[in-house]
């Protein structure tokens, strides 16, 4: 079999169906491929969907386990799966139609660990480049080890921008990190380094699906622990991937790009907090937390790969505790930062 498809699911039947007939409107045979859906707890209906298109399609298998998180539901498809290569695919988005045939080929005839591959953030349901997408691309791609793909391409953390191949996955005995939050970085950085065949085409293959409908306000002292807690183990991880990444002999491109991937933790985590309307004196003891792991002030953040206006300015007011109080007590009052 040649690729194993991993859906973990959680309360998405509003999306469910469009996801699923995505990934069943591809180029490959039913036999060269399989659909693992594993749902994870969930407590509306998308279990009853997913079961019913496992009905209709042979190629799709379906997993039923009590809620556990998305790393989790995404470790047991891999522990399940036997395609020679994976690709992981969040529920509430969807694919390309058409592409994935060409894509296994591809890297199936040029033996590759990883392919990376385009993405559009779209809030449509229906967005296609159809004959649009240049296909002609496959031809003469360059072929990269881990180190120099990290120097050369504004890699991705999220694992649904790449298909990866089953056993390198096994051989390293990677898995995600449960029970975390942005833990996508460990995970995709690690399996990266690790590769010794990685190309990239210029194929606009996945379809992340913004939900202009969703807020991030959630604000407890439990929550705003667990963010914390979780955003400094993945600050912390990536010193040792930037380790790793030097004993592998990475330039300083690929160093410095791998430092603004630590630092955009800290950027993110900042944004986050704000929307939780956290105080200032809230906001004071996270920043000596990120001080004690070296990655405050934000000093490597902008450049090549994170460079808007919007980065610009809010990286300047990060790294100015006047300003950020400002900024605290205006959110508060206003939230404009939603």
């Amino acid at each position: 079999m040649l690729l194993s498809i991993i859906v973990p699911v959680y309360n998405v039947e509003k999306y469910l169906s469009r996801c699923i007939k995505s990934l069943v409107s591809q180029n490959l045979n039913t036999s060269d491929y399989e659909i693992i859906l594993i749902n994870d707890g969930s407590t509306d209906s998308s279990l009853k969907i997913a079961k019913d298109y496992a009905k209709e399609h042979l190629q799709i298998k379906v997993i039923n386990q009590e809620n556990k998180g998305q790393s989790a539901a995404r470790n047991v498809g891999i522990k399940n799966c036997k395609g020679i290569y994976i690709l992981f695919v969040d529920s509430d988005d969807y694919i390309e139609k058409n592409v994935l045939g060409k894509i296994i080929e591809e890297a199936n005839d040029l033996k590759l660990d990883v392919l990376g591959f385009k993405m559009t953030r779209t809030s449509k349901s229906d967005y296609s480049v159809g004959e649009n997408n240049p296909m002609s691309h496959f031809k003469n791609s360059k072929i990269y080890n881990g180190v120099s793909f990290i120097s050369k391409h504004n890699y991705n953390n999220g694992p649904w921008w790449y298909i990866f191949r089953h056993d390198l996955i096994k051989k390293m005995n990677l898995l995600f990190e449960e029970g975390r939050m942005v833990e996508d970085g460990i995970f995709t950085t690690e399996l990266l380094l690790n590769s010794k065949r990685i190309s990239f085409y210029d194929i606009d293959v996945y379809r992340y699906f913004i939900n202009l409908n969703s807020t991030t306000t959630k604000r407890n002292e439990k929550h705003l622990k667990k963010l914390n807690d979780d955003f400094k183990f993945v600050i912390k991880k990536f010193d040792g991937l930037i380790k790793i990444a030097k004993r592998k002999g990475a330039d300083s491109h690929a160093i410095k790009r791998l430092t603004a991937r630590q630092e955009s933790y800290v950027f993110f985590l900042f944004v986050r907090l704000l929307k939780t309307k956290i105080t200032f004196n809230e906001f004071r003891k996270v920043i000596v937390e990120m001080e004690n792991l070296n990655v405050y002030p934000i000093k490597n953040f902008i450049g090549e790969d994170y460079f808007s206006m919007k980065h610009k300015i809010l990286t300047k007011i990060f790294n100015n505790k006047v300003s950020l109080f400002m900024l605290v007590r205006l959110n508060r009052l206003f939230s404009f930062i939603k």
